[in-house]
């Protein structure tokens, strides 16, 4: 059905998309993270509904920026305190 666009081209645009969302939810990681959540990467979400290849390239950027971007030192103190 999305024929118009080669698996080279989806390929780049997914690694250019995945770079823009952790890009972005780094640099907004002071009120990405907390109690009241304001992410504003997750716009990005849109693309997804236009090209739906993008799926699957967006929750792999949504799992690396939690993994990687979360503040290590407040869990870690959060469970000693538990």
């Amino acid at each position: 059905m999305y024929n118009f666009i080669s698996d080279t081209k989806r390929m780049t645009i997914s690694a250019m998309v995945i770079t823009v969302y952790v890009v972005l939810l780094y640099m907004t990681q002071s009120i990405s993270f907390g109690a009241y959540q304001i992410r504003i990467a997750t716009a990005l979400y849109a693309l997804a509904y236009i090209y739906p290849f993008l799926v699957i390239p967006l929750g792999i950027a949504n799992l690396l920026s939690n993994f990687f971007l979360v503040d290590w030192e407040l869990l870690i103190c959060w469970e000693a305190v538990q």
